[in-house]
């Protein structure tokens, strides 16, 4: 009888331990209309820029580390093609992701799909924002 009595303190301590782990990473989530969607005008504004220097000011460190040695050319090249940022239209959430921490810094990634006239032309920007400390990042963008 204890046998039973402790086995089943026991799975009660688990399934207590899993519940709490699940609220704790889900009431920590942001709301992802109010923390990355008013920055993005802005933000696309920034990215039309197709500057170096203000890549490195909003990317994170890990998405600036990644680009390709070329992107000063290629970043001229969109210019003369693109031109600056015009407007952006609604911005089309993709996917996300959150990543809590018991030790640490949690974090909340997301993937927008952002329409962009330029002056160019019209275009479209895939967008990975990365939102930790209270501060938004650019992770990633892509053209297309």
């Amino acid at each position: 009888m204890n046998v039973i009595k402790t086995l089943g303190i026991g799975i009660a301590a688990i399934a207590l331990f899993f519940v709490m782990m699940a609220a704790f990473t889900h009431g920590n989530q942001p709301n992802l209309e109010e923390t990355f969607e008013p920055q993005i005008p802005a933000l696309v504004k920034r990215i039309g820029e197709w500057d170096m220097t203000t890549f490195m000011l909003i990317m994170t460190d890990d998405g600036y580390a990644k680009l390709p040695a070329s992107s000063k050319t290629l970043f001229d090249q969109l210019k003369q093609n693109y031109g600056a940022v015009v407007s952006t239209g609604q911005p089309e959430l993709m996917n996300h992701q959150h990543y809590s921490a018991l030790i640490g810094t949690s974090f909340t990634t997301a993937t927008y799909r952002v329409p962009v006239t330029f002056e160019m032309q019209q275009g479209t920007l895939r967008i990975t924002l990365v939102a930790k400390n209270d501060e938004i990042k650019l992770q990633g963008m892509r053209l297309l």
